[in-house]
């Protein structure tokens, strides 16, 4: 009985310049590590001229121990709200206007009573004292205070993502009423592992900054 011809390799004609990737249940194994194969592959594609960017919802104070983890690449982080070179500084940032973000936490506080809020800076995060404490694990909140002490008590500290959370709504009804709220005035995902949803700017409603949160003119 004959075989058939084995197949070749695909070669691209052109080779790829960018390999953006996903992480958890992609690029890292099941307990969050990386395959000595999958980094010497890694390795190979900037040698080779490649860039190579991660790509992930994690808020910004997790990157250190992402670099550490995987090595110096550059990480789009905060579902594209910061983006940050190889050496782990940040090169550019797309908070949600402070208006907007007022306005969202308002607009779902009203439809869905008992929710509560944190959102994510760089490199830090604030809370309301209702939050979750189960949601940050060991990590000190800075600051603790009310949703409007969140967007305004540091003045230019920028916010990257707004994370909210019910006491009682199943997961699916919180997102599915949450995103409705919201409308186009954010992009609004959730985390299954820890039954939040999450709100960012959408990509043609952000805010330009430069790493130290001043706006970016066109």
């Amino acid at each position: 009985m004959a075989t058939a011809p084995a197949v070749p390799p695909f070669v691209p004609l052109v080779p790829p310049k960018l390999i953006a990737t996903d992480l958890d249940g992609t690029l890292l194994r099941s307990d969050g590590t990386l395959s000595d194969r999958t980094r010497a592959a890694l390795t190979t594609a900037e040698q080779a001229g490649i860039r190579v960017a991660l790509v992930t919802g994690r808020p910004p104070r997790s990157v250190p121990e992402l670099l550490a983890t995987i090595g110096p690449h550059f990480v789009i982080a905060a579902n594209g709200a910061a983006v940050y070179a190889p050496a782990g500084t940040l090169a550019h940032v797309s908070p949600i206007r402070p208006l907007a973000a007022t306005r969202l936490i308002s607009r779902v506080r009203w439809a869905l009573p008992g929710t509560t809020f944190a959102v994510e800076y760089d490199g830090g995060f604030g809370r309301e004292p209702g939050y979750p404490s189960w949601s940050f694990g060991d990590e000190d909140a800075d600051p603790v205070g009310t949703a409007g002490e969140l967007l305004t008590r540091i003045a230019g500290r920028p916010v990257l993502k707004i994370l909210a959370h019910h006491p009682t709504l199943p997961l699916d009804d919180f997102y599915e009423q949450a995103r409705r709220t919201a409308g186009s005035n954010a992009e609004t995902t959730y985390s299954t592992g820890l039954s939040l949803v999450e709100f960012s700017a959408r990509p043609g409603a952000r805010s330009a900054t430069d790493p130290a949160g001043r706006a970016k003119t066109p």
